[in-house]
């Protein structure tokens, strides 16, 4: 009785311990590959020839890329 008492009492009390002991293996958010991704990911410009509508879509696309990289 007593031992499956400890039994239960030590997965108990590992089932409590498990997520807080894998907490301290996770890693952080990586921030190393968002400003590699920013670095690479240039605004868009246009050109007198697009659309208002293009250029619309540019402008956009360019507030998403400031948003996420600058946000």
């Amino acid at each position: 009785m007593k031992k499956q008492f400890a039994v239960r009492t030590a997965l108990l009390a590992l089932a409590i311990l498990s997520p807080v002991i894998l907490a301290g293996c996770a890693r952080p958010m990586a921030t190393a590959g968002i400003s590699t991704a920013c670095g690479v990911w240039k605004p868009t410009t246009w050109s007198k020839k697009d659309t208002t509508e293009t250029i619309a879509e540019i402008k956009v696309q360019n507030a998403r890329r400031n948003g996420f990289c600058n946000g």
